[in-house]
């Protein structure tokens, strides 16, 4: 009996968490960067022993671990793209802010005079 492919399992899960988890964690960088250097430990294996089961193609697991460096480096370059999207986000709020405090209130309207009873002009 074939021991069952653990190191399947796990690249599965890792390519999961890269599509699904990281994504939700550009805001958090303590998770955002847990899941950057999870990438790389799994890569630095993968790349060195191989997968199991597949010693004759070594070729495979540099391909492999080519991915996982790829995903971190795609990763932080989305990253730096939500956050400069944020920023600038909230510098249009700040800047909304600030021209809505220089627009007069209602109460700062200049009024107009109140009609007379009796026209200026009479017939």
């Amino acid at each position: 009996m074939n021991e069952f492919p653990w190191e399947v399992l796990v690249l599965g899960l890792v390519l999961g968490i890269n599509r699904l988890g990281t994504p939700a964690t550009y805001h958090r960088p303590l998770a955002f960067w847990g899941i950057q250097v999870m990438n790389l430990a799994v890569a630095i294996p993968v790349a060195l022993r191989g997968i199991q089961g597949a010693e004759g193609f070594p070729a495979l697991g540099w391909l492999i671990a080519g991915l996982l460096v790829f995903h971190v480096l795609q990763n932080v370059s989305l990253r730096s793209m939500a956050l400069t999207k944020k920023r600038q986000e909230l510098a249009e709020r700040e800047q909304l802010r600030k021209l809505r405090a220089l627009e007069p209130t209602p109460d700062d309207a200049p009024r107009e005079a109140a009609p007379s009873e009796f026209p200026s002009d009479p017939q």
